[in-house]
């Protein structure tokens, strides 16, 4: 499947760490087709989701048709930016995402975290186990835990509490273009009832643990290509 003359940028969210580094082996299985752009977080602010949208918003291309994809802690960031329908965006992809609660008792969760210090980063051992699962054959901890090592732990710890806090839904209702929501079927993070909040998109299950794009890249390229044809530049 080829796009000739027709593809759209694919501008890339990435997740809790903000630098898109983990999003490397997304972008070599979309490269050969697209114009593939990650656009990152400033690591020096504790920006909550309203602040990050405004940050994103102002590196969108200005010049050219484009897609927003997003995952995890992305997820509620690309409905914010895609809520105000800016000029040149064609499609939404959001994998492994929430729109409010992402956990089961999120707001407990967030009450915690507010109180704890951040002295220390998450076990690398345990945000694995959660966010790779079976997929240990997959080369992350070692990207991972040196991802994490350049966020400063108040940022990430901002963050974090952002993403137990968020409500996306309204937002979510005035996204005006196709929107595909891929739902990773081993996730070993998200709540089960996240994907109800996605009910107007198009929802597809793909076998993989929270990191969809680290994981399965092959695959979720070839489920983004496919929507891009079908319902972003078929109808754009």
């Amino acid at each position: 499947m080829s796009f000739p003359g027709t593809a759209p940028t694919l501008c890339l969210l990435p997740g809790l760490d903000g630098t898109g580094r983990l999003y490397r082996p997304l972008v070599e299985a979309l490269s050969a087709d697209f114009d593939v752009r990650v656009i990152d977080y400033p690591n020096d602010t504790l920006d909550g989701y309203d602040e990050l949208a405004k940050v994103v918003a102002a590196k969108l291309p200005v010049d050219r048709p484009y897609v927003l994809i997003a995952e995890s802690f992305a997820g509620p960031l690309s409905v914010l930016v895609a809520s105000v329908q800016p000029k040149g965006l064609r499609g939404l992809v959001i994998a492994a995402s929430f729109l409010q609660q992402p956990v089961s008792n999120a707001k407990v969760f967030a009450r915690l975290l507010r109180y704890l210090p951040a002295l220390m980063h998450p076990p690398v051992a345990l945000l694995e186990a959660v966010l790779i699962g079976g997929w240990k054959e997959v080369p992350l901890r070692e990207q991972l835990e040196s991802v994490l090592q350049d966020v400063p732990l108040p940022v990430l710890k901002s963050r974090l509490l952002a993403a137990m806090r968020v409500d996306a839904r309204a937002a979510f209702r005035q996204v005006a273009v196709p929107v595909l929501y891929m739902r990773a079927t081993r996730d070993r993070l998200l709540r089960l009832r996240v994907r109800h909040d996605f009910a107007s998109a198009e929802i597809i299950d793909i076998e993989a643990p929270h990191f969809v794009f680290q994981t399965v890249a092959p695959q979720a390229a070839r489920c983004i290509r496919r929507f891009i044809s079908e319902k972003v530049i078929s109808t754009g």
